[in-house]
């Protein structure tokens, strides 16, 4: 029993650590759907590999640079989403300091996609 209890509470852990979030990826895919800027901020490489239909290309290391350059309201709502969350984390961020007022992670690419094929009628 004890064991078991042990199998299970790890599992968990690790599923809890994999930066899934149903709910985040259901939001974004609804602002998306309302509107949203979808920003792609993989390398120029991974987005040419794949990328998520509406998006558009800017490194998350460029991301102020890149929606200047696109004149951007900072009242735009923006998905960025990258690989796993990580890169488009510290993409949200920037934009948030920079004064955009309504940013979403959208997470990781694979899982968005999966999300989009599962259900066409969101994103």
């Amino acid at each position: 029993m004890k064991k078991s209890f042990a199998i299970a509470a790890v599992l968990f852990v690790i599923a809890g650590c994999s930066g899934v979030d149903d709910t985040a990826t259901k939001a974004a895919l609804t602002a998306v759907d309302q509107g949203a800027l979808l920003i792609d901020v993989r390398s120029e490489g991974e987005f040419k590999g794949g990328a998520l239909e509406g998006a558009i290309n800017i490194p998350h290391t460029a991301i102020l640079e890149g929606v200047t350059q696109l004149s951007i309201s900072k009242t735009q709502p923006v998905v960025v989403y990258c690989r796993s969350g990580n890169r488009s984390g510290i993409a949200k961020t920037a934009l948030e300091q920079a004064g955009f007022t309504q940013v979403i992670n959208g997470g990781g690419y694979s899982h968005l996609q999966s999300a989009r094929d599962a259900n066409p009628t969101q994103g």
